[in-house]
C-alpha cells in the first residue's frame, strides 16, 4: 500500500523555511515507516510557486539512500491542474480537448449534424495532445 496524494506544503521566504519544509518531509517518511504505508518515491515531486529561491527536497529510500525530489511545472490532482505560475491556461486547454474530443465522436456516429467551426477547434487538439 502507498500513502498516495500526500500534500505537504510550505510558504518559503527564507532559508529557514526550506528547512521547515524538509523537517516535515522526513517526520512524514518517519509516519510512513511507522504505518507500513511507503511513499512511491518516483512519483513524488516538488514545485515552486511564486518564489525564485534555489531549494531541493530528498526523501530516504527503504535502503537509506537519499532520493532527491524531481520539480514539476504543474501537477493534476481530483482533476485540477494547478501550475507553478498559477495560471489556468493548462486546464482551459484540455477541458476544451475534452469537451471538443466528445463532440468529434457525436459527428462520426452523426453525420447528418455539421459544425465546420468545430474542426478547427478539433485540429487544435489533436496538435496540443501530440
Amino acid at each position: 500500500m502507498f500513502a498516495d496524494d500526500t500534500k505537504l506544503w510550505n510558504i518559503i521566504r527564507h532559508e529557514s523555511d526550506s528547512r521547515d519544509l524538509q523537517e516535515g518531509l522526513d517526520i512524514l517518511r518517519e509516519w510512513s515507516n511507522n504505518w507500513l504505508l511507503d511513499f512511491n518515491i518516483e512519483k513524488c515531486k516538488m514545485m515552486h510557486v511564486g518564489h525564485k529561491l534555489t531549494t531541493s527536497y530528498s526523501i530516504p529510500r527503504t535502503d537509506g539512500a537519499l532520493c532527491r525530489l524531481a520539480e514539476a511545472d504543474g501537477q493534476k490532482d481530483l482533476g485540477v491542474i494547478l501550475t507553478k505560475d498559477l495560471k489556468a491556461g493548462r486546464q482551459c486547454r484540455e477541458a476544451a480537448c475534452k469537451a471538443m474530443n466528445v463532440l468529434q465522436l457525436r459527428l462520426k456516429h452523426h453525420p447528418s449534424a455539421k459544425c465546420t467551426s468545430a474542426n478547427l477547434y478539433l485540429d487544435d487538439c489533436q496538435s496540443s495532445n501530440s
